[in-house]
């Protein structure tokens, strides 16, 4: 199903501002499956084997209507033969979304949440529970501690080289907190969410690691799945420069953050980062046509 030996590390030159460029690796992991890509595989794979092993072959999750989450969990039940049902943010819309047309298409069911309640995930997940009792359940994004053990398997497929610093997108923190488990180097994350420190995802890599992190709330471009004309400009000039697609909620994010970054003199001369290219590139389906070169 997963072909890890498809995944690689590119080595590009990252094009900062002034026109110089500094080098970099990129651990290519949104190559390991189409669908189930990136990230997704490695948080799904240690609780779709217990769920296997308890024996329960009806699985809940949960996720907006674009998620990549829901279409990576929706495929690989598809492919594992188990029920999925998946509860979705928001109203039910007349002109449902690419992400849940596809889910749709995979016999996964969606069952659609307030947003109030969604708001509160202890409230939902006690909700799924009781709408489904005995199903096994996989919190939002993977985000669990099976999925950050999943997380930490990410490196294996390269080793860290002569990397100085690892650098990764941020959402739930579950993929960060594996990295900093499997990792001797600095991880930094680039959050992709509107946040103040001292979060709860934070809390959440806090309680899953007891190493030291960073992570950098200066590049979220508004928020959550949010996204500027400069933001688009600079995912064109990135993959005509490198040949590397980006999605808009996370990786462009943590490319232009990167960039940033180094361009003002942050890291020392000769730093060489390692940047997890998280896949999500489904995520860039909702924007409209030729906006992107490469979609």
């Amino acid at each position: 199903m997963i072909r890890l030996e498809d995944a690689f590390v590119q080595q590009v030159m990252l094009p900062l501002p002034d026109g110089s460029t500094r080098a970099a690796g990129v651990l290519r992991i949104d190559k390991i499956h189409a669908t189930v890509s990136g990230n997704k595989w490695f948080k799904l794979k240690y609780n779709l084997q217990q769920a296997i092993d308890q024996q329960k072959n009806n699985i809940i999750t949960f996720g907006g209507a674009h998620s990549n989450h829901i279409v990576a969990a929706a495929y690989a039940c598809a492919r594992l033969n188990l029920q999925c049902n998946i509860f979705i943010r928001g109203d039910e819309s007349v002109t449902p979304s690419e992400a849940l047309l596809e889910c749709r298409s995979l016999n996964a069911k969606l069952h659609f949440a307030s947003r109030n309640l969604y708001g509160d995930k202890t409230a939902l997940y006690e909700f799924a529970r009781q709408q489904f009792p005995g199903a096994y359940m996989i919190e939002e994004g993977g985000c669990n501690a099976l999925g950050v053990k999943g997380s930490e398997e990410i490196l294996s497929l390269t080793g860290e080289g002569n990397h100085s610093h690892i650098f990764c997108a941020v959402g739930t923190g579950t993929m960060m907190a594996g990295l900093i488990n499997a990792s001797n180097k600095p991880v930094i994350g680039i959050s992709a969410l509107k946040m103040q420190p001292g979060n709860e995802v934070e809390q959440f890599i806090e309680q899953n690691t007891n190493k030291p992190f960073s992570i950098n709330y200066d590049y979220h471009f508004g928020g959550y799945a949010k996204k500027t004309t400069a933001l688009i400009e600079f995912m064109n000039k990135f993959y005509q420069h490198t040949g590397i697609a980006t999605d808009f909620v996370y990786t462009a994010k943590l490319m232009f953050g990167i960039i940033d970054l180094f361009h003002r003199d942050t890291f020392p001369t000769g730093s060489k980062p390692l940047i997890i290219h998280s896949g999500g590139l489904q995520g860039n389906r909702s924007l409209p046509k030729n906006t992107l070169v490469y979609h």
